[in-house]
């Protein structure tokens, strides 16, 4: 399976970030003075960083287990396959056994019909 790579345009972006929805902060983040404000800033990108590296792992182990349930799922195809290959070729040989028990069985059954007319052959004399 492949993994297809998103595109900017399928984030759903802005083209501008200026059309952005803007965010309203609050009054009391506009009451902080700028140093307050961009300590606040920087523990929310932080914070936003360490989410979108928590989301990335958990995608990478995501994509990881499907890799191997991949593998896994091939893997049994071929096992089904070999399975029925074994399979098979045990009917194809209990067949060939039985066709010849049966060619033998018709050999016998025509050599008894043929030893019973000698036999009512020799009777007859």
């Amino acid at each position: 399976m492949e993994i297809k790579k998103l595109e900017l345009d399928e984030l759903n972006l802005p083209e501008e970030p200026a059309r952005a929805p803007q965010i309203n902060w609050g009054q009391d983040f506009e009451d902080w003075d700028k140093g307050h404000q961009v300590r606040y800033l920087k523990k929310l990108c932080s914070a936003l960083n360490h989410a979108t590296d928590l989301i990335q792992k958990e995608r990478d182990a995501l994509l990881d287990k499907m890799a191997i349930a991949n593998a896994v799922a091939e893997n049994a195809g071929d096992a089904t396959n070999i399975q029925k290959s074994i399979v098979l070729n045990a009917i194809t040989a209990h067949n060939e056994e039985k066709q010849n028990l049966i060619s033998r069985i018709q050999e016998l059954e025509s050599d008894i019909k043929n030893k019973d007319k000698y036999i009512q052959a020799l009777e007859r004399l």
